[in-house]
């Protein structure tokens, strides 16, 4: 598939899919937890891993989303999902904490 394809359907799909108390806020969430629901609603929404990045501030709300927007305009590079996970966990559980984003 094309790198620039577009995702809007499945993007808009996996929104509908979403409620708030199935996001991730950052406080007293559990990001594992909330990452599995995310990976359940693309596979619903069929929405392809490539497309996760595109597809990652669905699956926050508050001082989360806060947080990626925050981030987000600093970034001069494309950030893979992976690395938004993991900067996300970072921040709410810190260093000591165990991210197990690709499991």
């Amino acid at each position: 598939m094309p790198q620039n394809q577009n995702f809007g359907k499945e993007l808009a799909n996996l929104a509908k899919l979403y409620t708030e108390d199935t996001k991730y806020s950052g406080e007293d969430d559990n990001f594992d937890y909330k990452l599995m629901i995310f990976h359940d609603l693309c596979e619903k929404a069929a929405l392809p891993q490539q497309a996760f990045a595109q597809a990652y501030s669905t699956m926050l709300r508050g001082l989360a989303l806060d947080h990626y927007y925050t981030n987000r305009k600093n970034v001069l590079h494309v950030i893979s999902f992976e690395e938004m996970c993991y900067a996300t966990c970072n921040y709410f559980k810190g260093a000591k904490h165990k991210c197990n984003i690709l499991n």
